[in-house]
Formats: structure tokens, C-alpha cells, sequence
């Protein structure tokens, strides 16, 4: 029987994991991504690789985009009065970032101009279903989370099918970004202007890294970012280099 219970499990396990694997291909393969003309929508560089005072120095000035946003992994625990203490999946966002995807709130709003600050006072944004899973509350706007052990007023509610960077991601919390701080791994987002296209950002890529060279050294040549700049259609950089494997599941 305990062998037979193990090989029951074991085979359960597979075929979730192989219903997981193909529900997130078909989500980022062939689903529209949950952001507004996603073709004008790009990272720059490679993920995870932008510092708070690159983004300052030079936010927000970035020429041939109408807008950027950054945004690294943030989760955090989540300790709500009656229920046991979780970990939840989140994203520390720059102010600018939800919006750029052009998705509006269901609820609220999303972050303004300066909340992103170290001195500002920390906010959130929660996902649909974070929203349900706190019991739906119409007026949870206005009201605190604790999270990651950080005291947050929820100002906004995403809609269902909404999901960023992750279908996992459960909140967005403001990242709170220093001018001092060399430090953050952030990925940085773009969406070009709109007489643009991926094909022609050679100009407005190489004139960031002009910027970036008369204002940083970087002593490290693979994250010298006065070297190739370049931009990644964000379906692509989703999808990174595990296309095959989804496809062929």
C-alpha cells in the first residue's frame, strides 16, 4: 500500500506540474499579454541589472520613449489579524511602471509621482485575487496591509486577468529608491514613442548610454552598460530562452 500511495502521488504531482507548465505556456505563448499595444513595450539591457541611482539620475528624461518603469522581485510576508502568517509573491515597482502597461485599476488608483521615494509613505497595490482572497473588501482602499513587516495603505485594486511580471504576483508594493543607492537589481521597462519601433531605437538606445557613460563608471565589463545598449520585446523576454521547452509541452 505504501508503494502503491507514493506511485499515486508521484503521478499526481506530474500531471499538475505538466497542467501548470502548459496553462503558463499558453498564458505568455499565445494569450495577449495583460499590457496595452505590448509591441511598443520593451526591457532594456537585461533584467535585473539597473541600480535606483541609474533610474534617478536619469529619469525623467529618456528620449524616444514616452514612458519608463522599473521594477525587481518583492516578496513578502503577509500578516493579516486571525490567519497564519504567508509569504506572497510581489514586485517593488517605481511609481511609473503600472501605468505604463495601460491597464487602469479596478479599484483606486495606482502609484503617484514620488510615492517610489525613500521618505514617501510606503503603499501598495494588490492583485485581483489577493483582493478576493481578503475577503473581496469594496473598501479596502484606504486601508493598511502589513507586509513583510511594513505598515501599507492599499491604494489601488488590479483587475482580473492582470498580472505583472508574473501570473504569481500577488502586489506591487512602491519601491522605496535612494539617489545614493548603487544598488537594487531592477529591470528597467520602456514603452517606445509612438513613431518608433523596435527596429529603429539604435539613436535614443546609444544617446541613454551616452548619458550613463558621462555620469557612472562601470569598472565590471559584462554589466557596462555603455556597451550594446539594446531593447527586448517584453513577450520575448518573458519567454526567454525556455521557448522550446514550452512549445514542445
Amino acid at each position: 500500500p505504501v508503494y502503491a500511495i507514493v506511485a499515486v502521488f508521484t503521478l499526481a504531482l506530474g500531471t499538475a506540474g505538466t497542467a501548470a507548465v502548459i496553462s503558463l505556456a499558453q498564458r505568455i505563448l499565445l494569450d495577449p499579454l495583460p499590457i496595452a499595444s505590448e509591441e511598443q513595450v520593451g526591457v532594456l539591457w537585461f533584467g535585473g541589472s539597473w541600480n535606483e541611482q541609474e533610474i534617478l539620475r536619469l529619469r525623467p528624461d529618456f528620449p524616444g520613449f514616452q514612458r519608463m518603469g522599473a521594477y525587481r522581485p518583492a516578496h513578502a510576508t503577509l500578516d493579516v489579524t486571525g490567519q497564519p502568517l504567508r509569504m506572497i509573491s510581489g514586485a517593488a515597482v517605481s511609481s511609473e511602471l503600472l501605468d505604463l502597461l495601460g491597464t487602469p485599476p479596478l479599484m483606486g488608483r495606482t502609484f503617484r509621482p514620488g510615492e517610489d521615494l525613500v521618505a514617501a509613505e510606503p503603499v501598495a497595490v494588490l492583485s485581483y485575487a489577493l483582493w478576493k482572497d481578503l475577503g473581496s473588501d469594496g473598501s479596502i482602499v484606504g486601508k493598511t496591509l502589513l507586509l513583510g513587516g511594513v505598515s501599507r495603505t492599499v491604494v489601488g485594486v488590479m483587475p482580473p486577468g492582470f498580472w505583472f511580471p508574473t501570473p504569481e504576483t500577488r502586489v506591487w508594493t512602491a519601491a522605496r529608491m535612494n539617489p545614493q543607492n548603487r544598488s537594487g537589481l531592477y529591470t528597467l521597462v520602456g514603452r517606445i514613442a509612438g513613431d518608433q519601433s523596435m527596429e529603429t531605437m539604435n539613436g535614443p538606445l546609444q544617446a541613454l548610454a551616452s548619458r550613463l557613460a558621462s555620469n557612472f563608471q562601470y569598472p565590471v565589463p559584462q554589466w557596462d552598460k555603455t556597451r550594446q545598449p539594446s531593447i527586448e520585446p517584453i513577450r520575448d523576454y518573458f519567454v526567454g530562452d525556455v521557448r522550446p521547452a514550452l512549445i514542445a509541452t
